[in-house]
């Protein structure tokens, strides 16, 4: 994992597209469900883990003007441009890595948002999370679930197959999510919550939907081009630009999880 953590920092121009292409197509799940969550526990403070350049938890901000907001990434030119380009008076962005520099007891919500898919550890880091929540605090953690069971469209199959290639070349889960209830429970969490959210091109619209596809495609392309090469590139490519023009009797479609326990 640390080395396609590396990979991942070589290619900020590409992770930042990738960001962008996932608001437009998770957001409208995701601002709704955190947006009751901050006003139905009185959350006063937010710490996002893996904040990238910013583009998800700006608009979350300034929709929460009363709630303290600190976002961090590992990646110092994503909050370079998350500092230049998304300033809010209650949203401080910091080039970090979450570790024990941390104080215990500061937070009343942490966020992970595709971030713990990058993580040698994931059982620690939600150690670490739970100590530095306030009691009765929420961690809430929003992963990728990389199947094929919901299609019969080949080259959908085919990207698919291509991406848990990469998951498991550099040792990572591409069903983390299934496990992360189980994770929290043994870290002392309770109430833990998990749902699955189905996203198609009839939920979030086509253009949208394989956009997202094509950024990710980018992006594995440069990350493990053994693997994402030309040819691979071309076929989705060319998949997408097909598929986005034209409604296919079966949908393709992604799940993500999203996962919450309270301390």
């Amino acid at each position: 994992m640390d080395e396609v953590n590396k990979r991942i920092l070589e290619v900020s121009s590409f992770v930042e597209d990738c960001y962008v292409a996932q608001n437009k197509v998770f957001s409208k799940i995701e601002y709704a469900y955190i947006n009751d969550i901050i006003r139905k526990n009185n959350i006063n403070s937010i710490l996002d883990v893996g904040t990238g350049e910013g583009s998800f938890i700006y608009p979350l901000a300034l929709n929460n003007k009363d709630v303290r907001f600190l976002a961090i990434d590992i990646d110092e030119s994503l909050i370079s441009c998350a500092r230049k380009k998304k300033k809010q008076n209650n949203l401080i962005f910091e080039n970090a890595t979450f570790d024990s520099s941390f104080r215990k007891n500061s937070f009343d919500l942490i966020l992970a948002r595709f971030a713990v898919e990058h993580m040698n550890d994931v059982q620690h880091f939600i150690n670490e999370a739970f100590k530095r929540l306030y009691k009765r605090g929420l961690l809430l953690i929003t992963e990728y679930y990389c199947d094929t069971l919901h299609s019969e469209n080949e080259d959908w199959i085919y990207f698919r197959e291509k991406e848990k290639e990469l998951y498991l070349k550099f040792g990572s889960n591409p069903e983390i999510s299934l496990y992360i209830p189980l994770y929290m429970k043994q870290s002392g969490l309770k109430d833990i919550e998990s749902n699955f959210r189905h996203i198609s091109p009839s939920t979030i619209g086509f253009n949208n939907f394989y956009n997202l596809i094509i950024s990710y495609t980018n992006l594995y392309s440069f990350i493990e081009p053994d693997i994402w090469t030309r040819k691979v590139k071309n076929r989705i490519f060319n998949y997408c630009k097909k598929a986005s023009k034209k409604r296919k009797k079966n949908e393709d479609i992604l799940l993500i999880s999203q996962t919450i326990g309270r301390k």
